[in-house]
């Protein structure tokens, strides 16, 4: 049994509540409760350098960044890339978010899926694009019919088109038709500083493309073509210093680059302060959101903290004391397996030194 005073739950203040989840060996009390947790709509854990400056849109930034590390060669570091999987899944967990979706390296990021003892709910979406280290629309079919019985109520996958401009138009169409057919999820980064949507829908030849966008901040009609859209504030601010204006049109948050910004919290906050609405509804979006977006059940997932509901919905709070996924704690007194997020902290310091290290650029 756990008993809290507040609990959010599907966007839904309840008080005075009793949360029943089979298999508890003790019952708990909290103040406040979300219910689920944090969901992360999309976070590339293999990112560790981003650039500094001010761009116009995503084509100027990729085109003209000057970045301290070889992405590429990162990328086909499968050991690297794995730990930094890894990493980025604990911090997200100590953070309160009991679903993720990671893109990036297919296999690295399935590899630590497959290892790590303590995960949320994870959504695996493999990016395809052109390049050194990225995978093409063949290389990802084969890898999604060899992973027979690897995904269940934990583990999702999809794909991920990283853009209509770095992605070879060929994939683009396939991997949409695969995802049809196969009925999986497909994301891309879409309208990230120029307008794509109309260009998506001919592309496709859909006037439902029924697909999640990432950044999504030009001022479009996402809703009318089934555009699913995953607000990054925070590193669309950086990038671009502007971001998407009308919040209605928020369908979950993502943290983008987990490892450099923090996580899907980080958002959340900065959404708080640019977005004139009730934070419930940002709370929402920032819970319950991910899961809808991606089709997921959330059954037994939520988190726990010690503080007021007051300092919890104005995201005044850290990191919550208890987190449970799947009616399992896998987070414990603001730990997991006694290590707490200092010291999560500090390997993935070591790790991206290492990658600058190993994987210098030019």
């Amino acid at each position: 049994m756990i008993e809290a005073d507040n609990v959010f739950y599907k966007g839904r203040l309840l008080e005075n509540v009793r949360i029943r989840l089979p298999g508890l060996s003790k019952s708990y009390y909290f103040k406040t409760v979300l219910m689920p947790g944090f969901s992360d709509a999309h976070a590339h854990p293999q990112v560790v350098d981003v650039g500094n400056g001010k761009w116009c849109n995503s084509l100027e930034w990729i085109a003209h960044r000057r970045l301290k590390v070889d992405e590429s060669s990162l990328r086909r570091d499968l050991v690297l890339s794995e730990k930094l999987a890894k990493v980025t899944i604990l911090l997200s967990l100590l953070n309160g978010v009991t679903l993720l979706s990671i893109v990036g390296s297919l296999r690295a990021n399935a590899m630590a899926v497959k290892n790590i003892e303590h995960k949320p709910r994870v959504v695996l979406m493999p990016t395809l694009m052109r390049g050194k280290g990225w995978s093409d629309f063949n290389t990802f079919v084969r890898f999604h019919t060899s992973l027979n019985g690897f995904e269940n109520e934990l583990v999702k996958m999809g794909v991920f088109i990283h853009s209509i401009s770095y992605t070879n138009r060929s994939d683009i169409t396939q991997a949409y038709n695969y995802s049809k057919k196969r009925k999986i999820l497909l994301g891309m980064h879409l309208s990230e500083g120029i307008s794509e949507l109309k260009k998506a829908v001919r592309l496709l030849a859909s006037n439902k493309l029924d697909i999640i966008g990432v950044h999504c901040i030009e001022d479009e009609k996402y809703e009318e073509y089934a555009v699913k859209i995953v607000h990054c504030p925070v590193s669309n601010i950086y990038l671009y210093n502007r971001t998407l204006k009308d919040p209605k049109k928020i369908s979950c948050f993502g943290s983008d680059w987990p490892l450099l910004i923090g996580s899907v919290l980080n958002q959340y906050r900065t959404a708080l302060r640019i977005h004139k609405v009730s934070p419930l509804f940002l709370l929402r979006k920032a819970t319950i959101g991910g899961y809808e977006t991606y089709g997921m059940r959330w059954d037994g997932d939520l988190v726990a903290f010690d503080e007021d509901l007051k300092k919890v919905v104005k995201g005044e709070v850290n990191q919550p004391v208890y987190v449970f996924v799947n009616g399992n704690a896998v987070v414990e007194e603001r730990g997991i397996n006694n290590l707490s997020i200092n010291d999560i902290e500090r390997i993935k310091n070591e790790l991206i030194r290492e990658a600058f290290d190993k994987h210098p650029s030019e």
